[in-house]
């Protein structure tokens, strides 16, 4: 049996579920001021695949602000067993949030997230089908969603040096080591910015590429995805076969 949850956990439960309530019914695209389209990759030798790599679903990266509260969303959609994942983050200075959701057929996850700069800490409530797990991770150091994270690595101000970073896959915060560079992307002499990503002991985690303030691409070291940037034209090409989701400003109750 799960513990109770306490009067706060309820009411950041309450708070947040009608929050992403009212995001996915209004839509507001007059508050939209960035929307980027990929598609979904992983490395394959398949015959007949001229690129190397076979394209697994796509994925929509939007920024919203509405009455100066920014909102940053991740709609992301897989071919293969129809799996979508759903991230909208709330940036504010006294107390951001997360909110992710996942499904798929038969099964789904949605996870709620706030961070508290006062107390050091993460309150996350997570549940399925059939559990649900309430945790509060210390972050002493403060933390950064990972929007906000790749928003910040948009804007170059991630020097060189480790980041608390939440994961929404494992509910943890971890530490982050950035390293920037450059390097051509063109025979005209334009400029790609590379951000990578590892953790402590070395391992990669990833990586931005940047042309300008455009998001040209990015990877998961891990799993060998990467989202390779795409036209709204192609996006919406690829997307015909899948219902559209709208989202609107998340706003606190």
């Amino acid at each position: 049996m799960p513990p109770p949850l306490s009067r706060r956990s309820i009411a950041l439960v309450i708070v947040l579920l009608v929050a992403f309530a009212h995001a996915a019914t209004e839509v507001q695209p007059s508050s939209i001021v960035r929307e980027e389209f990929f598609v979904l990759e992983l490395p394959t030798s398949a015959p007949g695949s001229e690129s190397g790599a076979l394209a697994v679903g796509v994925a929509a990266l939007r920024l919203r602000t509405e009455s100066e509260v920014r909102q940053a969303e991740l709609d992301a959609r897989f071919d293969a067993d129809g799996t979508r994942v759903v991230h909208v983050e709330h940036w504010t200075m006294d107390r951001p949030k997360l909110v992710w959701r996942e499904w798929r057929p038969g099964s789904g996850r949605t996870l709620l997230a706030e961070i508290t700069p006062d107390s050091g800490a993460l309150e996350s409530i997570e549940w399925g089908r059939a559990r649900r797990v309430r945790r509060e991770v210390l972050a002493q150091d403060g933390a950064l969603f990972p929007l906000y994270f790749l928003e910040l690595a948009r804007r170059d101000e991630l020097g060189r040096g480790s980041y608390p970073r939440f994961d929404p896959l494992a509910g943890t915060v971890e530490r982050v080591c950035v390293a920037t560079e450059f390097r051509a992307a063109s025979s005209e002499g334009a400029l790609e910015r590379q951000v990578r990503l590892t953790a402590d002991d070395g391992v990669g985690l990833g990586e931005f590429v940047f042309c300008g303030d455009e998001l040209a691409r990015w990877s998961w070291q891990a799993s060998g995805l990467v989202a390779r940037r795409i036209g709204r034209d192609e996006f919406e090409r690829r997307s015909a076969t899948r219902a559209p989701l709208e989202l609107g400003v998340l706003e606190s109750r």
